[in-house]
């Protein structure tokens, strides 16, 4: 408001003032007259002079800020898609997983690594257990993040035999075998009538055999 009042008075009196200079007819002590009411109108507004230059900097700083406010959300927003991006994209790929399949025969089938589901890596685990069978199914299944493996069991009761295969997932070899032992445990064999059979790990992909 200041700044206002400082230009309206300069331009007033200044206008005013070059418009009597441009007229030839105009006398001296008009002229003269002119000049010193300029002059004094200047002089009245000179005090509001620093605090119309204090408002405009507050203005220039207000509307910094209003552009500011209005390009923030976007950054965010930017900031936001940079995190989600990569995390969406590890949550579309495949996570590592082993997986294996047993007939109760024995027989075996696995598969591990990056680049399919565990329900893919169990389907390969069925079609390769299948394909070295020629009796037996395989019934016995498990798939894991970490580590499967699977024990055979056979026991004897009175003149007949009985065999079976037991598949578990742990997050260590040893677990996935002890896992595999309790589930032969709880369906009637003994843990000296079953061995090691097969494990596998996701991360490695290599399998071990006993």
């Amino acid at each position: 408001m200041h700044l206002v009042k400082f230009t309206i008075a300069f331009l007033a009196v200044g206008g005013t003032t070059y418009a009597l200079f441009k007229l030839n007819d105009a006398p001296g002590w008009l002229k003269a007259i002119s000049v010193l009411m300029a002059l004094a109108a200047i002089l009245a507004v000179l005090p509001e002079l620093p605090r119309g230059v204090e408002a405009l900097r507050q203005s220039g700083r207000l509307v910094s800020e209003i552009f500011s406010a209005q390009s923030a959300p976007l950054a965010r927003h930017d900031s936001v898609n940079a995190v989600r991006r990569p995390q969406e994209q590890a949550a579309s790929s495949p996570m590592q997983c082993a997986a294996i399949a047993m007939s109760n025969t024995g027989g075996w089938g696995g598969s591990a690594g990056a680049g399919l589901s565990c329900p893919e890596r169990l389907e390969r685990a069925h079609i390769a257990c299948k394909s070295i069978l020629s009796d037996g199914q395989c019934s016995s299944h498990a798939m894991g993040w970490t580590w499967v493996a699977g024990v055979h069991c056979l026991t004897r009761v009175s003149n007949e035999q009985y065999r079976n295969s037991f598949v578990r997932s742990g997050e260590s070899e040893a677990i996935a075998f002890e896992n595999a032992f309790a589930a032969a445990t709880i369906n009637g064999f003994d843990r000296e009538s079953c061995r090691r059979k097969i494990a596998i790990s996701s991360e490695e992909g290599t399998e071990r055999r006993y």
